[in-house]
């Protein structure tokens, strides 16, 4: 038997909401976080912690562009960090925004310059612009 997703009548507490959210993902109920997260956005739309976990599962979901709006959300409270970017510029590139990307990695770089992998994901970006002067130099970043 299907279970039916979980729509929350009431207004969930911030931090009951968030273990009710770790526990459906934990039992694999991801698309029941989602609709508790949303319902938890509705009460407290600037609580940057809401959009980066609906983040994780509409990547999970491949839902990209959900997922980027999301993020969108979190950069525009000020509460981006290195992760953030590197995931958003995962996700540029994955939709062959290359351009968008680039800037994207370049901020996460500028908050944790020691992710050899955001500098890798930077080269590539350049690459596919056809860039490859300057794919080159990340990779040297990367390396030292």
């Amino acid at each position: 038997m299907k279970k039916k997703p979980i729509r929350p009548r009431r207004r969930p507490s911030k931090s009951k909401g968030m273990s009710l959210v770790d526990e459906l993902l934990r039992d694999g109920r991801s698309v029941d976080a989602m609709y508790q997260l949303l319902a938890m956005a509705d009460v407290d739309p600037k609580q940057a912690l809401i959009p980066k976990r609906l983040a994780m599962i509409f990547e999970q979901q491949g839902r990209e562009l959900d997922a980027l709006r999301q993020l969108d959300r979190v950069i525009g409270l000020g509460a981006a960090d290195a992760s953030i970017w590197k995931t958003t510029g995962k996700l540029l590139l994955r939709l062959n925004e290359p351009a968008q990307a680039i800037g994207a990695f370049q901020n996460s770089i500028k908050l944790d310059p020691s992710d050899a992998e955001v500098h890798h994901e930077l080269a590539r970006s350049f690459y596919k612009l056809g860039d490859v002067e300057s794919a080159v130099q990340p990779l040297e970043m990367s390396t030292t």
